[in-house]
This record gives C-alpha cells, sequence and structure tokens, in this order.
C-alpha cells in the first residue's frame, strides 16, 4: 500500500512539474539563446517579459530586431521577419505622408529677413530669425534692426502645414521695437508659405499684421520675404 502511494505521488510530482514547465514561453534569439519567460507584450519595435523563474521580478525589455520567433504556452508560434542577407542594407521606413522636413524630428533653422525694409516707416527693418519646430509646431525669434535706429524683436508661435514643397503656417506673436523716433509694440497674426529644398535651404513669403498699442499708426505689419536654411 505505502509502494502504491509513492508511485502515485511521484506521478502527480511528475505531473506538475512537466504543467509547470510548459506553462512558459520560449523567446528565440538570433544568436541561439533560448529565453524563458512570460511574455507581456509585444510590437513591431520591442519585446516586454518577465523571467518565468521570477515572475514578480521587473519586466525585461528586449529589441524586437534581435528576436527570431517566440513559442507561447498554448504552442503556437511567431516568426519574426528574418534580417536582411549580409551585405544587404535594411530597407527604409517610409514615413506616412512625404514631405519636405520631416515631422518626427526637430527642426532649426536661421534666415535674413529684408521684407522689413518695406515697413521700415513703422519701426521695420532687416531682421534675422531664427526657426524651432517639430511636427506641426514652429516658433521663430526675430532680432529686428530698424532703418531709423535701435533695436526691436519678434516672437512668433504657429501652426505648420506639411508638404511635399515646405509647408504653410499660421499664428500669432508679438512685437516690440526702440527706437528714437517712436516706440512700438503690437500683438498680432502670423501666416505665409515656406519652401524647402532638398539641402534644407528655404524661403519664406510671409506677413505679420498686428494692433500696435504705442505707434501713432494702430496698424502695424512686417512682411516676411527671407531666406535660409534649417538643420533637419
Amino acid at each position: 500500500m505505502k509502494n502504491a502511494q509513492k508511485i502515485i505521488g511521484l506521478i502527480l510530482f511528475l505531473f506538475i512539474g512537466i504543467s509547470v514547465a510548459a506553462a512558459q514561453d520560449l523567446i528565440v534569439m538570433r544568436n541561439g539563446n533560448i529565453i524563458e519567460a512570460r511574455v507581456t507584450e509585444i510590437s513591431s519595435a520591442e519585446i516586454r517579459y518577465r523571467r518565468i523563474d521570477f515572475l514578480d521580478g521587473p519586466v525585461f525589455v528586449i529589441s524586437a530586431a534581435n528576436v527570431h520567433s517566440i513559442r507561447f504556452e498554448n504552442g503556437t508560434h511567431q516568426v519574426f521577419n528574418q534580417a536582411p542577407p549580409a551585405g544587404q542594407p535594411q530597407a527604409q521606413t517610409a514615413r506616412a505622408v512625404d514631405t519636405a522636413i520631416d515631422p518626427d524630428r526637430f527642426v532649426f533653422g536661421f534666415n535674413l529677413n529684408a521684407g522689413g525694409l518695406i515697413a521700415s516707416g513703422l519701426g521695420g527693418g532687416a531682421s534675422l530669425n531664427f526657426d524651432l519646430g517639430r511636427g506641426n509646431f514652429n516658433s521663430s525669434i526675430n532680432l529686428i534692426f530698424p532703418t531709423l535706429g535701435g533695436f526691436g524683436g519678434l516672437a512668433t508661435f504657429n501652426y505648420f502645414w506639411h508638404t511635399r514643397l515646405g509647408g504653410g503656417f499660421l499664428g500669432g506673436g508679438l512685437v516690440f521695437v526702440l527706437n528714437d523716433w517712436s516706440d512700438h509694440f503690437a500683438i498680432g497674426l502670423n501666416g505665409g508659405y515656406r519652401f524647402v529644398t532638398r539641402v534644407g535651404v528655404y524661403f519664406n513669403a510671409g506677413i505679420f499684421l498686428g494692433y500696435d498699442f504705442l505707434g501713432e499708426n494702430p496698424i502695424y505689419f512686417l512682411p516676411n520675404l527671407s531666406v535660409g536654411w534649417t538643420m533637419r
């Protein structure tokens, strides 16, 4: 009787051990290593898992590019894209929209604006501009050098629509000009279009139009006719 109980206990022990061993996922790496795990999340870029011997421990993250396949505990398999043959370059992921400026990258540029000379009587003048942007956001800081002497600045914040040739922008901003003849402080709208070349050189055509709180004329405008270059 005791021998029968020992045999039954051994069978149960083996059965439980086999069940525990089967209740796991096997991650097969491209270098041949096998990870016994409990996979928690799979994306096109990475795989998250917990170690089967430490399920209460931290979540580990590995690149999906280094994984050949995963065998799940239910017996199913998932095979990941094979790496390209040696010497063959990997294909670049195409952007959703073919644009002159990549919306997924931070953009910094600078330009010289001669359009302000048209508004020289209103405190305008040539300006040196710095542009910042990413995605659909664009802003600029313009250092204005009035033809009548003095100093000024214009800051704008714009929404940018990407196109294959560059993009349009529309937003608002504020400007101040200090000189010996008259001071200006205006808040208004800013808009225009930017044509961007493949090497990063771009051309702006637009205008800032606002209400002047200090000048003799309540209407303040500053044309934007500039050429510049952007890192992208």
